[in-house]
């Protein structure tokens, strides 16, 4: 099926609506269209449990089951709200999970063969199902029920109903029982939702292991990488999620932290949200679902198709606004340059006129669009696959790629110099390059042990400001020579500073500079807090421009310090001549001069 387009329209009460069209299959055209939809019918499948030959999971919000064999799943439930972290009970009678069926997140348990759901929790706070204790209660976590606040705990709820019983942990996420014993596998902090690997802070995920009769805990694993999902195996071994080798895999250890072994090596997709029963670990891998088999060490991903709707990606007005991402002017102030949905349009600011929509990808997402100079766009696509730079010189055209040796990998953004000859961006491995847009070579301007994410080009074009992580919590502002390829740090090191912006003459650097340490105190928490640190700061560039602020300071003597230039008495009269000049003879050049001396001073 081919796509059709259209544009923003201006409506009544100045509205704005985007029809999106999108690429769908039709069931009954080419056989293209029909290996789309064989490829739409597998889903994206997540928080999985198994129970003999079956497996539900989530899938489109909602619990589906089907045979562990693979096959065509069945649509447990259907309410708009979200389904998630279904498990079946120790018997296999019933599926607890987490709904969403009145707005809060709340334990609800379903017969595993389908039906009405029955709600056991009420709480304000978002209860989230981890699964059962032998006792046949639904064991979930929460984290503003009880003190500590904002920290999970664990509890546990009959599935008749009553009032929910805390377990004996002051601060726990996850459990695994001991089979035939006393003891216990606990999880304090986690980072299930996280978006990279290799976390080493405080919040690191670490099992703890003991008796919660005695009470005493031990952490049996002291070495780099997260451990996460404990689940303890009737032979002993205590499995898990690690990644200290990059990706999440599989492994396992005795209770003592002896006997450590890595099981999977999968190295592009991670392992998430396992769960052990009957010597089988079922866990979902990229979008689909996958068992290891914990005798035989065999890796079987499980074919299961989901006949769902697709109602999400069906053709449907939608209103842009919610999903402006990016938005800038045109050299001339007339239109604006607006990203949506991976769509790029131009409109008017203030005069009637059209909305022009640019691209016409929605099998690709084009974002952070600027104008160029000379004519024509830059934006980021990821039509090939990575983020690349890409050139539009006309709406609708097709864009081109800039650099000739593409970086892969996602990158922030970028910014374009005035002179239109060069562009900067930072990418995921804290790397801030250079690009020139007229040959497309790229060179690296800095690296540093954090994204860079701040930075602006001097309007001569010759300097780019930037800012670099010093520290965890410390920034620095360097500027980057064009021309000699080289950067320097401009700011005192104690201090964080951020946030440059250039002045349009070229005569100073602005910045925000963190040096006002006033305490206060937060009774509440009966702590000593440095709030507001952030001042406005300027930098003078050159060394024979003056201060702005010595014209309003007390004088000794009259004359004896340097007026600032345009608080002179025939400010008015220069700069209406020099405007008219200006707009008679196109602007004035501006040329800026850097002096590294006591620029610190």
């Amino acid at each position: 099926m081919s796509g059709t387009w259209g544009v923003w329209r201006r409506g009544a009460g100045g509205k704005l609506t985007l029809p999106l069209l999108l690429l769908l299959p039709l069931f009954a055209a080419s056989p293209g269209s029909a290996r789309a939809d064989e490829a739409a019918l597998h889903g994206y499948l997540r928080y999985p449990d198994l129970y003999g030959d079956r497996v539900v999971f989530s899938s489109s919000g909602d619990l589906w089951t089907a045979p562990l064999a693979g096959g065509t799943a069945v649509r447990m439930t259907t309410h708009e709200g979200e389904e998630r972290f279904a498990a079946f009970s120790p018997d296999g009678r019933w599926i607890a999970f987490s709904g969403e069926y009145y707005g809060n997140e709340d334990v609800f348990v379903i017969p595993a063969e389908g039906g009405e759901p029955r709600q056991l929790t009420f709480h304000g706070d978002a209860d989230q199902v981890v699964g059962w204790d032998d006792r046949g209660r639904v064991l979930f976590r929460s984290r503003n029920r009880d003190m500590p606040p904002r920290s999970w705990a664990l509890y546990a709820v009959d599935i008749e109903g009553g009032y929910p019983e805390k377990l004996p942990y002051l601060r726990a996420s996850r459990i695994a029982f001991e089979p035939g014993g006393g003891r216990v596998a606990l999880l304090v902090y986690d980072l299930d939702f996280h978006t990279w690997n290799r976390y080493r802070g405080g919040n690191a995920e670490q099992i703890w292991v003991g008796d919660p009769s005695v009470p005493e805990f031990e952490r049996p694993l002291d070495f780099p990488g997260n451990q996460s999902f404990p689940m303890w195996n009737e032979d002993g071994r205590i499995f898990f999620v690690c990644d200290s080798l990059g990706r999440e895999n599989l492994w396992s250890m005795l209770p003592d932290g002896s006997g450590l072994v890595r099981h999977t090596t999968f190295d592009e997709d991670d392992v998430r949200w396992p769960k052990l029963r009957d010597g089988r670990i079922i866990f979902q891998l990229g979008m689909d679902l996958a068992t290891w088999d914990i005798a035989s060490g065999e890796v079987r991903e499980l074919d299961i198709r989901v006949p769902s709707d697709l109602h999400v990606a069906r053709t449907k007005f939608i209103d842009p606004k919610p999903y402006l991402k990016s938005w800038t002017l045109s050299p001339d102030g007339r239109r604006l340059l607006a990203a949506a949905r991976g769509e790029v349009f131009t409109l008017p600011v203030k005069a009637p006129g059209l909305i022009r929509q640019w691209t016409f990808s929605s099998g690709s997402r084009e974002k952070v669009p600027v104008f160029l100079p000379g004519g024509g766009l830059l934006l980021l696509s990821d039509a090939s696959g990575e983020d690349q730079l890409m050139r539009l010189d006309a709406p609708g055209g097709k864009p081109e790629m800039v650099e000739s040796d593409p970086q892969p990998g996602w990158k922030y953004g970028f910014e374009v110099s005035p002179d239109g000859k060069s562009a900067v961006y930072a990418d995921y491995s804290q790397r801030l390059f250079l690009v020139d847009l007229a040959t497309g070579g790229r060179v690296e301007i800095d690296k540093g042990e954090w994204e860079f994410y701040q930075y602006a080009w001097s309007p001569d074009s010759r300097w780019l400001a930037y800012v670099r992580y010093e520290a965890v919590d410390r920034t620095a502002l360097y500027l980057y020579d064009r021309e000699a390829g080289t950067s320097r740090r401009i700011c005192d090191p104690r201090f964080s500073t951020h946030s440059p912006a250039w002045d349009p003459q070229g005569r100073y650097l602005y910045c925000v500079t963190e040096r006002n340490f006033n305490a206060y105190q937060d009774y509440d928490r009966a702590l000593f807090l440095y709030d507001h640190r952030g001042t406005l700061a300027l930098i003078r560039l050159a060394k024979d421009t003056p201060s702005p602020f010595l014209a309003r300071g007390d004088a000794p003597e009259e004359n004896t310090l340097p007026e600032a230039p345009w608080l002179a008495k025939d400010l008015k009269k220069k700069g209406s001549k020099k405007k008219k000049q200006d707009d008679e003879n196109g602007e004035e050049e501006v040329t800026v001069r850097v002096d590294f001396e006591g620029i610190l001073e």
